[in-house]
């Protein structure tokens, strides 16, 4: 339900997406059409993979990656450990279509 509304605030913000069900799939996904992903949206709670996990896979693919990452537990498992650089945004959930415009 939060990746259909979500795709749905992005479109409506005139951006183009691509979801995926989880993170294998992301990953898939991102390592297929990286050159046309300017950016990656993870939940720190996804089916298999979680979003910590498939971040840190991501960026063994690309170091340069921009994730946002998105969560409703602020103090999360590795939420705390990433590297700075790793994430260019956190969003609490839920979040408002203003927030993820910023």
């Amino acid at each position: 339900m939060v990746r259909m509304a979500t795709q749905r605030m992005l479109a409506h913000l005139g951006y183009e997406s691509i979801a995926a069900s989880g993170g294998e799939e992301a990953l898939a996904i991102y390592k297929q059409s990286a050159a046309a992903i300017s950016a990656v949206l993870l939940d720190v709670t996804m089916p298999g993979l979680s979003g910590i996990e498939t971040l840190r896979l991501l960026r063994e693919i690309d170091s340069r990656v921009k994730v946002i990452m998105y969560t409703g537990d602020p103090l999360a498992p590795g939420l705390s450990d990433m590297e700075p650089q790793a994430v260019v945004a956190v969003l609490p959930k839920p979040f408002r279509i203003e927030q993820l415009a910023q």
